[in-house]
């Protein structure tokens, strides 16, 4: 049995999440003060350089504010532009949670399994 599934993941690779990828294009263009949030463990390790303060990594098993109070206590700070990490093996259509008053989605790129939203102030 080991032996088989080992020749066929060979053959055919695990689907895996692009969160390095995705993490990539955060960390390239986000500027140092704007926040974070993502919904995967793995950004733990990829986001670990960032300020706590400006990062939410909600996986479903941590304790802490949700995406609306998390988003809410950012736009408070004024921020210009928020970045959404999202991970999901099931594709989502659009921005995954409620926009925040006064902000746009306005950049969205497409990795495997990973979707990742800068949003943008709108005043």
């Amino acid at each position: 049995m080991p032996t088989g599934l080992t020749l066929y993941r060979i053959a055919v690779p695990w689907p895996r999440a692009a969160c390095d990828e995705a993490s990539e294009l955060v960390l390239r263009d986000r500027r140092e003060d704007e926040p974070v949030y993502a919904n995967h463990w793995e950004y733990e390790y990829y986001f670990r350089r960032l300020s706590p303060n400006l990062l939410r990594v909600d996986d479903g098993r941590a304790i802490g504010p949700s995406w609306d109070e998390w988003s809410r206590s950012m736009t408070r700070k004024s921020q210009p532009r928020i970045w959404v990490v999202f991970t999901s093996a099931t594709p989502k259509d659009g921005f995954v949670f409620s926009l925040p008053a006064g902000y746009r989605v306005g950049q969205t790129q497409q990795f495997s399994m990973t979707r990742v939203f800068r949003l943008e102030a709108t005043e």
